[in-house]
């Protein structure tokens, strides 16, 4: 025998007289002192002597008895109640037979172990063990007695305690018998009939906890009926009773508004949530959750839906200025709730179960750089599909914008007009910045480009219309009319009009890149923002747009060709008659004058140089009293203005201010110019046919023209190449320059060797 292993010791005799034999509570005590030494233990409880310790067993044996006889016939009378109450638990009863059945057998078991002449240590050990494990037995079983009584009674319990109104004790006793379900988890159909009582009495509770939370608006028992939803897990129900009945008074507004009266709802709902500001904290715990999901559910409960009532009133033409009005109201409701949200006080601590950690309150400061709140998207998304579509709305606005127009002088009636298109495009840019945050910068700038552009037009063509002046003008020796003169007067006041316009107009796209270049920098509430940076209106486009130094290029061409126009109705007027005169030039009998034939015998006489014709000569004194035309106007602000744009005119000359006499001198040029371009392209292209005479005629006159012009500093190649190809007067002469000249310049010549029949 190994002698490292403890033994019990059954020859040391005893220190004291023997005792009575010890009760269960006593060993179970004397073993837990002994820990983990057993031999000690089991040493401790040994008699002396084999008698004593038949003594001691006899004695055990008897309390066995006993305690068998009482368990079986407290068995026999559980089983009996059970069955005459219960008919329902037969397999519960049979189960208890069964558990008592086993027990009896455990119990004769222990007493025939018990009889034996002696017992060993070990087997004393086991004993002890087995008895453990009979008292759990026993106690699951007396627990499952339990549960099935209470269960057998649970629904007759339940019906009574929900009409007497014993709200929390009819909750605590179903969350008694919820917690209750995990002892029949190991038998599938007793858990599932079980589970179905189950909810059909919740379902019943809470239906009648929702008629008295329906007939009652005190805090006071509001807080007391929630936590009764609690208890039968429908938290979420009566979270979605107390905003039904709360949320309906805002329905029934919404029914009878429409987009101009959003406001007046707005300030229903606010009023709403302000009273439930104050109020849910008495019911609920984490109020601002509460309150937050109390708005969002609110808003998503409209009907119609706002995306769809906003989305019908803008199909009207003149929609755009009350879209905005509405945003600009919700914008201010967003503020008011986030405001009220920042505020909303921690639970009082008298309100029932209150959480021992404050609930989370909502901070702008800290949501800033984070994701927008629920509410505040559902808020602003019914607007976004319109703000997208700002850029048509914008368009059709304006389109549908009626600039007033004054039956006054032409000049003033188009300032009076720029004046009000101005100020409707200031209104323009208000309105992006509202509905859009200036995201809608791109549409902003096309429509405002658009609407220029035909404002423009229709004024040119109701200024440039020749009227009547009555300014005194001392041009009586010229070849105008009095009405002549009054239209010349009309293009010079619409001239500068147009400078006036220009001078606005750079003031204005000033204005613009700094309102649309604050898109980088907005103010708008966190969830009006992220909506906008996601939606198509953030785009490469407006990037683009961003870096634009000329937004508004599209109308300054508008405008350039409205100051070219008007400066085109100055020179038709002034160049009218020179025009007059040369209509009829071209079919002068001169040019196919034939020439004299010469007889014999007459003397060679030289040839002297031709008079220019009347038609060349009036023309010529005609440009050579344009100085005098001009010189009255050489300090007028609007001849100067864009005078780049006048036909003929280096436009690289006119960077710095320019001189009156510079002025003066450039129309005269550009006007000359013109006249020349006409006759050279149009005039001389239609003479059909030149003789000997006629050449040497047209080229007199040529020449008297081209001294004329030179005299105003004017050249024009055409002319000089007119007059010399129809100065030539032989046919040989004529191949021979036409073989010495450059490449592709001769269309001149070509064109008067046709009419002199050489070519």
């Amino acid at each position: 025998m190994d002698t490292s292993t403890p033994v019990v010791d059954l020859s040391t005799p005893p220190k004291s007289p023997p005792a009575a034999a010890p009760s269960l509570a006593d060993l179970a005590t004397t073993l837990d002192s002994y820990h983990n030494d057993i031999p000690g233990f089991v040493n401790s409880l040994v008699p002396s002597s084999l008698s004593e310790a038949e003594t001691t067993l006899n004695t055990l044996l008897t309390r066995l008895s006993i305690l068998s006889q009482d368990t079986s016939s407290a068995l026999e009378q559980s089983i009996h109640d059970i069955t005459r109450t219960v008919p329902r638990l037969t397999y519960d009863l049979q189960f208890m037979r069964e558990s008592a059945t086993s027990l009896q057998s455990s119990l004769s078991s222990v007493q025939t172990s018990i009889r034996g002449p002696a017992l060993a240590p070990t087997a004393s050990l086991d004993r002890l063990s087995h008895l453990d494990k009979l008292k759990s037995r026993m106690e699951s079983a007396r627990d499952i007695l339990r549960e099935a009584e209470s269960w057998s009674t649970l629904e007759s319990e339940i019906t009574s305690l929900i009409q007497q109104s014993a709200w929390t004790k009819a909750g605590t006793r179903l969350a008694e018998a919820s917690r209750s379900m995990v002892v029949f988890q190991s038998t599938p159909g007793e858990y599932e009939s079980r589970r179905t009582l189950l909810v059909s009495l919740q379902n019943q509770l809470e239906g009648a906890l929702a008629q008295a939370l329906s007939s009652t608006s005190s805090p006071e028992t509001l807080a007391k009926l929630r936590p009764v939803f609690e208890m039968i897990d429908r938290e979420d129900e009566f979270k979605e009773y107390y905003f039904k009945s709360r949320r309906q008074p805002i329905l029934d507004e919404w029914t009878a508004t429409d987009v101009p009266t959003l406001p007046r709802f707005y300030s229903a709902l606010l009023s709403t949530v302000q009273a439930e500001k104050a109020q849910i904290p008495l019911i609920f715990p984490s109020p601002t959750h509460i309150l937050s999901s109390f708005i969002q559910t609110t808003l998503e409960c409209l009907d119609p839906s706002p995306h769809s009532r906003l989305a019908e009133f803008a199909e009207g033409s003149s929609a755009l200025p009350d879209l905005i009005k509405a945003y600009k109201a919700t914008e201010e409701l967003a503020s008011a709730i986030a405001a009220l949200l920042d505020t909303t006080p921690l639970p009082s601590p008298s309100a029932p179960e209150t959480p021992k950690r404050p609930s989370r309150r909502f901070s702008r400061a800290i949501a800033l750089p984070l994701n927008p709140a629920e509410w505040e998207t559902t808020l602003y998304e019914p607007f976004l599909d319109l703000q997208t579509s700002y850029p048509a709305l914008e368009r059709r606005f304006l389109a549908n914008t009626s600039i007033p127009t004054s039956k006054t002088d032409p000049s003033r009636a188009l300032l009076s007009s720029a004046t009000a298109a101005f100020a409707t495009a200031d209104e323009a840019i208000g309105r992006c910045l509202a509905f859009t945050h200036g995201y809608g910068a791109v549409g902003l700038v096309d429509g405002l480009n658009a609407f220029f552009d035909e404002f423009l037009a229709s004024q040119q063509q109701r200024a440039l219309t020749p009227t009547t002046s009555t300014d005194e003008l001392d041009f009586d020796s010229l070849d105008y009319s009095t009405e002549d003169w009054g239209a010349f007067q009309l293009g010079l006041h619409v001239l500068s009009a147009c400078k006036d316009i220009r001078d606005r107009l750079e003031k204005f796209e000033s204005k613009l890149k700094t309102s649309i270049t604050l898109t980088n920098q907005p103010t708008a509430s966190l969830g009006a923002l992220t909506l906008l940076q996601q939606s198509p209106l953030n785009s490469a486009a407006l990037q683009t747009l961003l870096a634009n130094p000329s937004p508004l290029a599209p109308t300054y061409k508008s405008l350039a060709g409205f100051t070219r126009a008007s400066q085109q109705f100055l020179q038709n007027i002034i160049l009218a008659p020179l025009q007059s005169q040369l209509k009829e030039y071209s079919t002068l009998s001169v040019w196919s004058q034939p020439d004299k034939a010469q007889r014999r015998g007459d003397l060679q006489v030289p040839t002297f140089s031709l008079s220019p014709t009347d038609t060349i000569a009036r023309v010529s004194e005609g440009l050579l009293n344009l100085l005098r035309v001009f010189e009255v106007y050489a300090t007028d602000d609007a001849l100067a203005f864009s005078i780049e744009t006048l036909p003929f005119v280096d436009k690289s000359l006119f960077e710095a201010p320019i001189a009156p006499e510079v002025v003066l001198s450039t129309w005269v040029s550009s006007l000359s110019l013109s006249l020349l371009s006409q006759m050279t392209t149009t005039t001389l292209r239609q003479i059909r046919t030149l003789s000997n005479r006629g050449a040497a005629q047209l080229a007199s006159d040529l020449a008297y023209l081209s001294n004329a012009v030179r005299a105003l500093d004017v050249e024009w190649d055409d002319l000089e190449r007119w007059k010399e190809a129809s100065g030539v007067e032989s046919e040989e002469e004529y191949r021979r320059r036409v073989r010495e000249l450059p490449d592709g310049d001769d269309e001149v010549w070509r064109q008067v060797g046709v009419v002199r029949g050489w070519a």
